[in-house]
């Protein structure tokens, strides 16, 4: 351990600890099945008040924040433009835009308390425990939704067997959730896992980066895949020592695996069907709207309304509940899953211009413009296929990534791909 770790976090043992339970519930705290989606709300509101209370006591502590007037000035306007929507547009009090408010600063103060390397490392140790435990469950689906002793989750009409770590559905096509509300969700932190890990100055851990490959087909997710697959070309561009046998090592591991995957996903119709059919017969069909598209439909189709809502409210938006009723309203769509363009039609065009400085200022730490190009476009498959505008992981890893909020251990011009951190 180095003097960064125990800077942040004092005891060794006690603070690395200390730290998995923290990630652990920034991780959960908002976008677990547990959270999120549980019929049962009263854990919602235990995990708000949990935010709300370390919160408080973080500045009742009154430990130095050094923020500069940039990042300031960032996250007012912000939370300007948040109360401007509930004031124009929902025109009352409304406790859901002050968890945003929330929810932004926090992110913040988490990123000024702790360093990027500190904070990452074990992001991506505890996302390598989730990893690990979701896989065992997934291989016992069948023993698992048979125990009686298993809590039983509901989220609204489905239910899963709860093992916290991970949620075994008791429904359907049998998939890997993790702890999340949905696979698609599952599969992001494990891509961002990866992307972490591929950026390290001394090469990937190739079995981390295996164990996060072999769970994101697990999700059967369709944008993992292409996420998954965009990042094996990221790093071949990326490496630094491909001359050294390290290097080679690696890439032809990657890319045997990349066959393998390609090949299996080829040769087994069954898991081919499950995770592109949804995507070839809606291209097929745009108008079709049915169990086997349904996911897709809602994409692309979402697209399209959140556009004509933004352009309907362009400078404070539509507001939380009157853009969901317009959607089912409308164009009998029950979600929004594209949260760049959420972020525009509920709060308006100053919120989605500030959400896409995150997005576009993380991809615009690589190096080389190719780089940039490819993180760009994965960040942004990422949080248009993804409604993650209530997210504390999420505001924290673009906040880390981008350096708009920045800690003052990362250094003066804030961090650079390929640094080595260690803990």
């Amino acid at each position: 351990m180095n003097r960064s770790w125990r800077c942040v976090m004092g005891n060794t043992l006690k603070g690395k600890i200390k730290l998995i339970v923290f990630i652990l519930f920034i991780l959960l705290s908002t976008d677990s099945a547990l959270v999120s989606t549980n019929n049962n709300r009263i854990w919602a509101r235990i995990s708000w008040l949990i935010i709300g209370t370390y919160f408080l006591c973080r500045f009742m502590l009154k430990k130095r924040i050094q923020m500069e007037i940039k990042e300031i000035l960032y996250l007012i306007v912000f939370s300007g433009c948040i109360i401007l929507t509930m004031s124009f547009a929902n025109r009352a009090f409304h406790i859901n835009y002050i968890q945003r408010i929330l929810l932004l600063w926090l992110s913040a103060l988490i990123v000024k308390d702790i360093s990027y390397g500190i904070f990452m490392d074990m992001f991506v140790y505890v996302m390598e425990i989730i990893a690990i435990f979701s896989l065992v469950c997934f291989a016992m689906q069948g023993v698992i939704v048979n125990l009686p002793f298993v809590p039983n989750l509901y989220a609204g009409d489905v239910y899963f067997k709860a093992l916290f770590l991970t949620n075994v559905p008791c429904f359907g096509d049998v998939r890997n959730y993790g702890p999340f509300w949905e696979p698609g969700a599952y599969q992001l932190y494990l891509n961002w896992a990866i992307f972490y890990e591929l950026q390290r100055g001394k090469g990937p851990d190739i079995i981390k980066v295996a164990i996060f490959a072999v769970t994101i087909f697990t999700t059967k997710s369709t944008t993992g895949m292409i996420i998954l697959g965009l990042l094996f070309i990221y790093y071949l561009v990326i490496d630094k020592h491909s001359n050294t046998i390290r290097s080679l090592t690696t890439k032809c591991l990657v890319l045997a695996g990349t066959f393998s995957g390609v090949l299996y996903l080829s040769l087994n119709k069954s898991f081919f069907g499950n995770v592109f059919n949804k995507l070839i017969l809606f291209v097929a069909d745009p108008r079709v709207n049915n169990d086997a598209t349904v996911s897709a439909y809602v994409r692309f189709h979402g697209i399209e309304a959140n556009i004509k809502e933004l352009l309907n409210s362009p400078f404070w938006g539509n507001g939380i509940t009157i853009l969901s009723e317009r959607f089912l309203q409308y164009y009998e769509l029950t979600s929004n899953p594209n949260g760049i363009l959420a972020m525009g039609a509920t709060f308006g065009v100053l919120p989605f211009c500030l959400y896409m400085m995150l997005i576009i200022a993380s991809a615009n730490k690589q190096r080389k413009m190719i780089t940039k190009g490819i993180i760009l476009l994965i960040l942004v498959i990422m949080f248009a296929t993804e409604n993650l505008i209530v997210s504390l992981s999420s505001f924290t890893l673009l906040f880390y990534e981008s350096g708009i909020i920045r800690n003052w251990r990362d250094g003066i011009f804030g961090r650079k791909i390929g640094e080595e951190y260690e803990i």
